[in-house]
């Protein structure tokens, strides 16, 4: 279903967002997602606005209109909202899951992303993303693990502690047995303030730091 086609549908039952998204166990934030074209529904919430033509086909009321999907199948939509707005921002950025697992709790989950402005670098760059769906852990956790070789690891923590101040992220710079040099960019995002824009500053903000850490350092390409 494409978003004007979801908007379409809301509009032509007379709902708001914030009427409309609790009827297809979503939050509101999402559906804007959705009709703006970033995600979108899935079989469940397809099947639920059927439910809801046939409901108003009977003569029915829209407002009295309720669908009960059982708790497990509400569970299972709503514990993944947080993850699919990740998956779908970094998608803009030319991320693609490379990684997934999801915890035996059935909440928490982490996920590893290859990016598309790093292919054809000389360095191995990874972005590591893990969140839960607790409420007493409620943060998404962001870090960009850079793998390369380096000549001068004294030239690498001056222009990463400049960065990270820059930025308002934290680093880690060290080596390995293999002479390779691993940095670690990271950042704390809580739930609260959780949402497209803000993933995407976070993003910008780590693709910002490897490109100055790229130049500064002029990264063999052996």
């Amino acid at each position: 279903m494409s978003p004007n086609e979801l908007r379409a549908i809301r509009e032509s039952l007379g709902l708001s967002r914030r009427v409309f998204a609790p009827k297809l166990f979503i939050s509101e934030p999402t559906l804007e997602r959705w009709e703006r074209g970033q995600g979108g529904p899935r079989e469940l919430h397809l099947q639920i606005i059927r439910r809801m033509r046939e409901h108003l086909g009977a003569g029915h009321c829209i407002s009295y209109f309720h669908y009960d999907a059982g708790e497990e199948a509400r569970a299972k939509e709503v514990r993944h909202e947080t993850k699919e707005m990740v998956v779908e921002t970094l998608r803009g950025f030319g991320g693609v899951v490379v990684a997934e697992k999801e915890f035996r709790n059935g909440q928490d989950w982490a996920l590893s992303f290859g990016l598309g402005w790093t292919i054809g670098e000389p360095a191995d760059v990874t972005l590591h993303c893990e969140g839960s769906e607790r409420t007493e852990r409620p943060i998404i956790d962001f870090v960009l693990k850079i793998s390369a070789r380096c000549e001068d690891m004294e030239a690498l923590s001056a222009q990463l502690q400049r960065l990270c101040q820059r930025h308002g992220i934290f680093g880690s710079a060290k080596s390995n047995r293999n002479g390779r040099m691993i940095v670690s960019l990271g950042y704390r995002l809580y739930k609260t303030g959780s949402n497209p824009e803000t993933v995407a500053h976070i993003v910008g903000n780590f693709r910002s730091c490897w490109k100055r850490l790229k130049v500064a350092l002029s990264f063999p390409t052996n």
